[in-house]
């Protein structure tokens, strides 16, 4: 039996035959995740990161790397099979796309493009009026861009927003000053992948500090409270291979991640 599941998701959990598990060793009450699992579909021979689900669990747009890097999407039936990829409307032939981010309404896609008009990789954005609708052109969202490469940016319900900077996460409030870099967090030269839930105070990103890149989840008391020395997600991070790109279920019970466990960078799919 399958519980603590976003009911979207819960169909592909039980086909996958996941287990809940108890808890980690006490460094987070949710509990351990259950064995990884490839999803069926997504992985096509080809690098595939940077996952994100609507919350529904309709919707799965990711990056997949063959001449250049470019967003896809997969749309999932009620059953829990999804379609074959296909490139996003607002797809650019010239430039690399990659690391999105949706709003809570999945309305609106922040995005890293190296599309005509960036400085180095900005940060766009693109808005839809309904999940599944078409969005619009994708603009530059100036106020987090520099002449530096920014992407994954990721906005909590408040306004604060995390983001990556030159492999480095920063942090700042929607109108107001510069990001600032994250010190307690920013131990190893690459930090990436920034997740930031919606109570602003849980952040999953991936992290080389400890040598391959693995996935990490840190908590702090209150928004503008200093954050708590981030944990590695044991039971998703394999040694001798990569994880990063952590997509979580806004339960935080379902993850998706990108994983070179199997050579190539797949995605895989996790609950608890």
């Amino acid at each position: 039996m399958c519980r603590g599941v976003v009911l979207a998701l819960t169909l592909a959990a039980c086909r996958l035959h996941f287990d809940e598990l108890g808890d980690a060793g006490g460094q987070d009450p949710l509990g351990a995740f259950s064995a990884p699992q490839p999803i069926p579909g997504a992985n096509t021979g080809a690098d595939e990161q940077d996952p994100v689900m609507t919350s529904n669990g309709r919707e799965l747009t990711f990056s997949l790397v063959a001449a250049q890097k470019d967003l896809y999407v997969m749309q999932r039936d009620a059953g829990g099979g999804f379609s074959a990829p296909v490139p996003v409307t607002f797809d650019d032939p010239a430039g690399d796309d990659a690391a999105p981010r949706l709003s809570p309404d999945d309305l609106t896609l922040w995005f890293g493009s190296t599309r005509a008009g960036s400085a180095a990789e900005d940060v766009w954005t693109t808005t839809r009026t309904a999940i599944g609708g078409v969005w619009t052109a994708p603009v530059q969202f100036a106020q987090v861009n520099s002449p530096q490469v920014e992407n994954w940016l990721s906005i909590c319900g408040d306004g604060h927003y995390v983001l990556v900077r030159e492999l480095a996460l920063f942090e700042g409030v929607l109108g107001g000053a510069a990001p600032q870099p994250i010190a307690e967090l920013n131990v190893s030269g690459y930090e990436s992948g920034a997740l930031l839930m919606a109570d602003c105070t849980t952040l999953y990103f991936s992290s080389e500090q400890a040598g391959d890149r693995d996935l990490y989840v840190a908590h702090r008391a209150a928004p503008d409270a200093p954050w708590q020395p981030a944990q590695p997600l044991t039971e998703l991070n394999v040694a001798g291979a990569d994880e990063e790109d952590p997509w979580l279920s806004a339960d935080e019970r379902t993850v998706i991640f990108a994983s070179s466990r199997a050579g190539s960078f797949d995605l895989y799919i996790a609950t608890r």
